[in-house]
């Protein structure tokens, strides 16, 4: 069943090869990579060691030791942080990449939607043309039989002046609808910026049915999957921030052996062992508490989103079995029905002249109205689909 709604997709974008790379060099894409590309630098360098630190000392005068006096000292040190806290730092960095995987994906997501929704206005809009240039005719046809008996009944005047309102009325919502294009194609190119924009048709047959996807593998799903790895590291990191750090150190110090006591003036080597302790506790309760309210809060909401996609699809399913039924309701039985009903008042007013033209008004304008609703009908079930795949569907047909 999903293999069925994604096949239009695929057919769609047969004829947009290009929609791919566009896409890849977007410069919201190419900000979130420079920023992923970025953090891969800086993961390697996470949770390494310090560099040790290299003392030199020479005197201009020597310095008197107890071991005679000293001309010249060599030490190297090296801090050791905590190797727990340091871990924590390479997880919380991992993460933070995952995120801007994940909001790369939502983008794409994002962006394919977009495009779909545009190139459904578009379609919409040239369909409802073809739609006002057929009831244009609808409205002439109509207009020219109620003229043809005009010299034989006064009141069909009123006739002809409502069908001729109706044709004004139509003429100008042609020329509305020409102008409505314009925000959509502007939608397309903010999306694929100064590339050509590929003009797609959206199918005409519908699916009849759709099957809902998991929203485990929903890109927004992955996010805050990844944002929790994150605040958990970053809680984990405050829960370590007090302990101690450890250094270690050595010195070697050249003594000069003249004037020195016996046994003394020989080099010393020394080896030392320090801790950097941490003991202001107030200061690193506070990072605990903020590192635990941003991680239950991230929790809260990943619910909230859960509780609002299984609304969504809800209101979605509702929105798509009602344009359908609509849609089947007005195109196999009330435009078929209003169709004969229009050709027979058109013949009974033919053959008879004393018979009212309003009823042929009235029935041209709920074909008219008809017509409409099952366009609108159709564009409705389209936008449903449309949004059941940015719902559910977190992998494009095609790789970004």
């Amino acid at each position: 069943m999903k293999a069925l709604l994604l096949l239009p997709f695929l057919i769609l974008f047969c004829e947009a090869e290009d929609f791919t790379s566009i896409l890849k060099k977007h410069p919201r894409v190419q900000a979130l990579k420079s920023q992923l590309n970025a953090l891969e630098i800086q993961t390697k360098n996470t949770g390494l060691l310090p560099e040790p630190a290299l003392n030199l000392g020479y005197g201009l005068k020597k310095l008197a030791t107890r071991n005679g006096d000293m001309k010249a000292k060599i030490g190297l040190s090296q801090m050791l942080p905590s190797r727990l806290r340091r871990g924590f730092e390479k997880a919380a960095v991992t993460a933070q990449g995952q995120v801007i995987e994940a909001e790369i994906e939502i983008l794409g997501r994002k962006l394919l939607t977009q495009a779909l929704l545009a190139w459904l206005e578009l379609s919409y809009l040239e369909q409802s043309q073809d739609l006002a240039r057929e009831d244009l005719k609808h409205l002439d046809f109509a207009e020219s039989t109620v003229s043809a008996h005009y010299q034989h009944h006064d009141y069909s005047l009123a006739s002809i002046l409502r069908l001729q309102s109706q044709r004004e009325e139509v003429s100008t919502r042609l020329e509305n609808l020409k102008r409505e294009t314009a925000p959509a194609r502007a939608r397309l190119k903010n999306i694929f910026l100064n590339h050509p924009v590929p003009m797609v048709a959206i199918p005409k047959n519908l699916p009849e049915s759709h099957e809902s996807g998991n929203l485990s593998d929903h890109p927004q799903n992955l996010w805050f999957q990844a944002r929790l790895k994150l605040e958990e590291s970053r809680e984990n990191m405050a829960h370590t921030a007090h302990h101690p750090d450890f250094m270690l150190g050595m010195e070697y110090s050249f003594i000069d052996p003249v004037n020195s006591a016996p046994r003394q003036g020989e080099d010393t080597f020394y080896l030392g062992f320090g801790l950097n302790l941490k003991l202001d506790s107030a200061r690193y309760r506070s990072q605990k508490d903020l590192a635990r309210t941003n991680l239950k809060t991230v929790k809260e909401k990943l619910n909230v989103w859960k509780l609002d996609q299984e609304t969504r699809e809800v209101e979605l399913e509702t929105t798509f079995r009602n344009s359908q039924a609509s849609a089947k309701s007005l195109n196999q039985f009330i435009i078929p029905n209003l169709r004969k009903a229009l050709e027979s008042m058109r013949l009974n007013y033919s053959s008879n002249t004393s018979k009212n033209a309003s009823e042929i008004v009235e029935i041209v304008r709920e074909l008219l109205v008809a017509r409409q609703r099952a366009l609108l009908a159709w564009k409705l079930q389209w936008q449903a689909l449309i949004q059941f795949t940015d719902l559910y569907d977190q992998t494009p047909p095609f790789s970004l």
